[in-house]
């Protein structure tokens, strides 16, 4: 469940002339984010990908083929990844946690 309601708050104000008929209704809805599905679904993987991106250095120097196969496709892989992910994600106009992975990994 990536959403869960904290609390619901009904607050009625009323207008001396006629105390029956409330002028004013506001209701404010408390919810949360589960933050956790995000670290699961895009900043392990990223992770992962810029782990296994390392392997390019794995390979003989004599091989530039090969190297830039694995950084290009582990890029892609990202590229891809983000693009997916990214629409789920919420828009902040702030630098979350996970904006710092991403930059890091690229």
């Amino acid at each position: 469940e990536e959403w869960q309601l904290r609390a619901v708050s009904v607050y009625l104000a009323q207008e001396d002339d006629d105390a029956f008929q409330p002028s004013e209704i506001t209701m404010a809805v408390f919810l949360r984010r589960a933050g956790t599905s995000h670290l699961w679904k895009a900043a392990l993987p990223l992770l992962a990908n810029a782990g296994l991106s390392m392997a390019a250095y794995a390979l003989p120097c004599d091989d530039l083929d090969a190297r830039l196969h694995v950084a290009l496709s582990c890029f892609l892989g990202a590229a891809v990844l983000l693009w997916v992910v990214g629409g789920a994600l919420p828009k902040a106009p702030y630098l979350t946690a996970l904006d710092v992975v991403v930059v890091l990994t690229l």
